[in-house]
């Protein structure tokens, strides 16, 4: 067995599940499950979202995104 690959999400992905959990009041558990997120990783995308709306998920001027 090889390492295991990180799976990328574009920006519209987390936006969506960050809705589910914001607007929809779905728990972030199911929604991480549903959409086979790994733990934890949708609750930092909200933690981001939060702090900076308009670009949540921009680092060092790139989006992380891509």
């Amino acid at each position: 067995m090889g390492p295991k690959r990180r799976r990328r999400y574009d920006e519209s992905f987390k936006r969506e599940a960050i809705r589910l959990v914001l607007e929809e009041g779905r728990a972030s558990a199911d929604v991480e499950r549903d959409l086979g997120i790994p733990t934890g990783l949708l609750y930092k995308w909200i933690r981001l979202f939060e702090k900076s709306p308009e670009h949540p998920f921009q680092v060092k001027g790139i989006l992380s995104a891509r």
